[in-house]
């Protein structure tokens, strides 16, 4: 096995040096808090924990290397932490660095730059020239494609697999039979191990082996078989990991063939993103069905075929690039039910396949011409391949400080995709942290009139706008808790949180009640509930006028309703209507034998209206 040669530490260092701007990322509020900052199994100090990683599914994923190194990474940060002290100018320097995410960003970052530098010995062994091996490295390791797989803390799974595979394949292409037999399988088994969706590229070795080396069947099946059980036992693990939480997600347009056309345009996307990357951004809204979805999965059919007949005629390149594209796309493009089909993480593993053709490309291209061309085109294919290489890394850069901070990330994907509702989710969460509640509340509404399907996450956005509400009505945080208890105790009781509704309303709290009102009536509240809560607040903001409007509306729809009547009555006493009042009363008193109308309008008139304290609490530093 050959020693790397230079241009593999070349790319090292440039790629190293273009991310080195994500060490001074913070952890971020998009899974970095659900995979690490609260996770047990990396933060615990029981060490059990190390038995129950490799023990247990956690959060639908069997990743056991993954979270290994992540409770190892947690470690080297506390470890740091302790060394660092009270001595001010270090603890400085050490927030400035990123503090605890340190440790995972420099890994993600010395991850993916030897990630790079193996691919470039993979295409060396390959057969590619210098020059077609510069442009493939260039276009796959400072594509801003990669900057969230190298940015986000949580992403480490990316980086750490690629780094894996990449090196299996290389180890499968050695020379040295012996340690080639175990070592590369089992390189590719630790990619498994930390992502199971690398489970897709189990065909790559045999590929390689048939279609670019042209190796016959009888000699590359036997190599590859390792690869080949290995992948399918990791497909299993990862069906029964995922299978408790499938429910959760849904095709793109609700089910399978609604979905193709989705589907096309998202492939369509991805392969636009590759050669003009531009609107990136951590939540990428997925593309309407249309015709365009429709024309860009019969053209990438058609692309097939024609890999296909000419692999017939003798050229097999193209075959195997659009294979090595196609394998890993598949688990991530739609056709499984997934919560966000589009994220430029999705690209890491199929950009391999990018970068081959490229480098294919290029150095196909050069065999071509002839004299003096050819001549001409050698001089400059280096300076070209600078070119694409500076102008990659400049977008690079101007992308890596959207990953910096939470704030910076979610304000970014809003500039550019305004209706994720995801993304106005998790931005309220930034500014609710920043207590910018008026804001964390409106994006929170934002975020529950955008998101209509899927019903565990419009609970989860009722329950965060209920509890934004009740802080900024500047309740004490027992009764947030309180009422935060009973909505999710009683979630899929729409009686019992129409009595909570009401509750809130009687108690001024407008936003509150109307949070929970909107999910009683979701999910089948009594008739006349939405009439008595909204009513009763428009009473509690002296518009007597609109209660007796909406009570009045309410009596059409549930005659005779005692509690809308009482409201009736009440709205008419504020505005002085007597005589009318009167009137009422005398319903209520027909429903109650016994009793005297002026007796129950006395009764009614004596019950006080205070308006609420909504003093807001004072802003953060």
């Amino acid at each position: 096995m050959s020693a790397p040669d230079r241009g593999a530490w070349v790319w090292f260092a440039a790629t190293a040096g273009v991310f080195a701007l994500a060490l001074g990322g913070e952890f971020l509020n998009w899974d970095d808090m659900e995979w690490i900052t609260a996770n047990p199994l990396v933060v615990s100090p029981d060490r059990k924990a190390w038995l129950d990683i490799w023990t247990t599914a956690d959060l639908g994923s069997y990743y056991p290397l993954y979270f290994s190194t992540l409770r190892a990474l947690w470690g080297v940060g506390g470890a740091l932490e302790g060394w660092i002290g009270g001595n001010g100018g270090m603890v400085a320097l050490w927030a400035d660095l990123g503090g605890r995410a340190l440790p995972f960003h420099a890994f993600n970052v010395l991850a993916f730059a030897g990630a790079c530098a193996l691919w470039h010995e993979v295409l060396r062994k390959l057969g590619l020239g210098a020059t077609g091996r510069a442009m493939a490295v260039a276009v796959f390791a400072l594509h801003p494609l990669r900057v969230e797989s190298v940015a986000w803390a949580s992403a480490l799974r990316d980086d750490l697999s690629l780094l894996l595979l990449v090196a299996a394949l290389w180890m499968h292409l050695s020379e040295r039979e012996g340690r080639r037999l175990w070592l590369a399988p089992l390189l590719f088994a630790g990619a498994l191990l930390t992502k199971s969706m690398v489970f897709a590229m189990a065909p790559a070795p045999l590929l390689i082996d048939l279609l670019w080396r042209r190796r016959p069947w009888s000699e590359s099946w036997p190599r590859a078989l390792p690869f080949l059980v290995l992948g399918a036992a990791s497909a299993a693990v990862a069906y029964l990991s995922f299978r408790p939480i499938a429910a959760q997600n849904l095709y793109p347009a609700g089910d399978l063939v609604s979905s193709l056309p989705v589907i096309g345009a998202t492939q369509l996307r991805y392969l636009g993103l590759q050669v003009w990357p531009a609107g990136l951004a951590a939540l990428p809204s997925t593309p309407a069905p249309g015709a365009l979805g429709w024309l860009a999965l019969a053209a990438g059919l058609a692309a097939l075929a024609g890999a296909a007949l000419l692999a017939a005629r003798g050229r097999r390149a193209p075959l195997l690039i659009a294979l090595l594209y196609l394998l890993p796309m598949g688990p991530v493009s739609g056709l499984l039910p997934l919560a966000w089909p589009v994220a430029d993480r999705y690209t890491l593993l199929p950009s391999l396949a990018i970068s081959l053709a490229m480098g294919w490309g290029v150095g196909h291209a050069w065999a071509e011409l002839r004299e003096p061309l050819a001549g001409w085109c050698s001089r400059a294919a280096l300076p070209l391949t600078g070119l694409v290489a500076a102008a990659l890394a400049l977008v690079t850069l101007q992308t890596l400080p959207h990953w910096a901070d939470s704030r910076s990330l979610w304000e970014r994907s809003l500039s550019v995709y305004p209706r994720e509702w995801a993304a106005h989710l998790n931005y309220a969460g930034v500014l609710g942290g920043d207590l910018e509640l008026d804001e964390a509340a409106f994006h929170l509404r934002v975020a529950q009139g955008l998101e209509p399907r899927r019903e565990v996450d419009r609970q989860q956005i009722a329950g965060l706008l209920l509890f934004a509400e009740l802080l900024r009505a500047s309740m004490p945080e027992p009764v947030i808790a309180q009422y935060g208890q009973r909505y999710q105790d009683n979630i899929e009781d729409g009686r019992a949180l129409s009595g909570l509704a009401l509750e809130l309303a009687a108690a001024g709290l407008a936003e509150p009640a109307e949070v929970v009102m909107r999910r009683a009536e979701e999910i089948g509240a009594p008739p006349a509930a939405p009439y008595l809560v909204r009513g009763t607040l428009a009473g509690r903001q002296d518009r007597w006028p609109r209660s007796l409007w909406i009570a009045e509306r309410g009596l059409e729809v549930v005659p005779d309703d005692p509690n809308l009547l009482t409201l009736e009555c009440m709205a008419l006493l504020k505005m002085r209507r007597s005589d009318h009042a009167l009137e009422v009363a005398g319903r209520l008193a027909a429903m109650m034998p016994g009793t005297d109308p002026t007796d129950i309008l006395r009764e009614i008139a004596g019950v006080g209206v205070r308006k609420p304290n909504l003093r807001r609490p004072p802003a953060g530093p």
